[in-house]
C-alpha cells in the first residue's frame, strides 16, 4: 500500500476542488443538457455574439446603411429555393418503391411492390445462372439474417440428411447451372464473369 503524504493529499484535494468549482463556474454560463451532466466532461462555454455594427457618421447612405431601393422588400426572398411542393430525392424513391404493379409469376398474374419486384427480378436472374445476382443475394441473405448464416437445420430444429429427391433437384440446378455457365462463356465458380 502505497503512503500518501499530507501535503499531496492536500494538494490532491485543492486540484480536485479547483476542477470542480471551474465545472460549476461553466456550467452556470452556459445552458448545459442532462446528458451533457451525466458525462462529467467539462462542457466548452457558447462564444458571444459578435456586436452589430454601427455607423461611425451621421449620413444617410454608406457604412452600415444600405439605400432603400437595393434593400430586398418585405415578402421578396433573394432565391427560388426548392419550393413546397418539391420533394427530396429519398422520398421520390420510397414513394416509387412502394407503389405496387402486377408481375407475372409463374403463369399467375400478382399485385406486389416494386422492391418485392426487384427482389423476384434479382432472384431470377440468380437461379438462371447470373453469379453475381447470386452472390450479392447471398450478401443480403448474410447481412439481414445473420444468425441463421451457417445454420443447415430447417426451421422445425430438425437436422435430417436431404433426401434422394432433394439430392436429385441439387444435382440438376448445379448441371443446369454448368450448363448456362458454359453457353455463356463463363465460369460459375468466379462472380467477376
Amino acid at each position: 500500500m502505497a503512503i500518501i503524504r499530507k501535503s499531496e493529499l492536500d494538494a490532491r484535494r485543492a486540484r480536485a476542488a479547483a476542477e470542480q468549482s471551474a465545472l460549476e463556474a461553466m456550467s452556470s454560463s452556459t445552458s448545459v443538457t442532462p446528458s451533457q451532466q451525466a458525462t462529467g466532461l467539462p462542457v466548452r462555454p457558447k462564444k458571444a455574439r459578435r456586436p452589430k455594427k454601427q455607423p461611425t457618421g451621421d449620413y444617410e447612405v454608406g457604412y452600415c446603411r444600405a439605400p432603400e431601393e437595393t434593400k430586398f422588400q418585405k415578402g421578396c426572398k433573394p432565391g427560388p429555393g426548392r419550393g413546397k411542393g418539391n420533394m427530396s430525392q429519398a422520398s421520390i424513391l420510397r414513394e416509387v418503391l412502394s407503389e405496387t404493379r402486377e408481375v407475372s409469376v409463374g403463369g399467375e398474374v400478382i399485385k406486389v411492390q416494386n422492391r418485392k419486384a426487384l427482389e423476384l427480378v434479382r432472384l431470377g436472374k440468380a437461379f438462371s445462372g447470373d453469379w453475381r445476382q447470386l452472390l450479392s443475394l447471398l450478401e443480403v441473405a448474410f447481412r439481414l439474417f445473420p444468425d441463421r448464416a451457417g445454420d443447415n437445420s430447417d426451421q422445425n430444429g430438425d437436422d435430417e440428411p436431404l433426401t434422394q429427391t432433394g439430392m436429385a433437384i441439387l444435382d440438376m440446378f448445379a448441371q443446369d447451372t454448368l450448363r448456362n455457365a458454359q453457353k455463356s462463356g463463363g465460369s460459375p465458380g468466379r462472380a467477376d464473369q
